[in-house]
């Protein structure tokens, strides 16, 4: 909470957002309104992919499975499955911070791939991102927007994945994969999900995953 009220207004985003959000062109020429998209998972399943380090043992099953269901994925694992061939629906991102921007630097082509994100996500990050966007309203933007439909947050971009196949796309079975809910390799994430995070910001994350900081060796 110290670190987000210093570093980012949350408010602040929400309104450069705007823009992208909201389909007017030519800033939003590739702007999906996510009310179009409702309900078009039901019936269908949907891997919600994460960035755990199980995530290494699955690409080659979610490879095999792809055409059989929805992808989402967390935005630091895009670059991840394109390589493994792997086709990617939805790609979720909700960091506020500028500096997660460099999860998507280099991208070029992403093809039909729609980037989802709440409207407070860092400007930077929608920039990036070379196709298809869609803002995944909040209820107070939705209830100022008159909106019809709102998405429930949550405290990671798991909780979006996991929100945006239940609660928008209406999914019928939905699959977790990479959603480690501990450290099976010692390890946060899976290789390759990291990127070129500033140093300061890679050694904030890794020290809340750290085992001294939960089980103090002091007791």
């Amino acid at each position: 909470g110290e670190s987000l009220n210093t570093l980012v207004n949350p408010t602040a985003n929400v309104m450069k957002n705007n823009p992208y959000a909201i389909p007017i062109e030519p800033i939003a020429a590739r702007c999906v309104d996510m009310d179009n998209i409702v309900g078009t998972g039901k019936g269908k399943v949907a891997y919600l992919v994460a960035a755990g380090p199980s995530l290494e043992d699955m690409l080659p099953h979610l490879n095999r499975l792809q055409n059989t269901g929805i992808i989402i994925c967390v935005g630091r694992v895009y670059k991840m499955l394109i390589a493994y061939g792997i086709r990617v629906d939805y790609v979720m991102s909700c960091e506020m911070f500028e500096w997660d921007s460099v999860i998507f630097d280099g991208l070029k082509d992403v093809g039909e791939t729609v980037l989802c994100y709440p409207a407070v996500v860092a400007t930077e990050t929608i920039k990036k991102w070379p196709g298809w966007r869609m803002c995944l309203w909040d209820i107070s933007s939705a209830e100022l927007l008159k909106r019809k439909k709102w998405m429930m947050g949550g405290n990671s971009v798991s909780h979006h994945v996991l929100n945006f196949a239940a609660e928008i796309l209406d999914c019928e079975t939905l699959i977790f994969i990479g959603q480690d809910l501990a450290y099976p390799k010692m390890r946060a994430h899976a290789e390759g999900a990291n990127h070129a995070f500033p140093e300061v910001i890679k050694q904030h994350d890794e020290s809340f995953h750290s085992q001294e900081r939960w089980y103090p060796s002091n007791g």
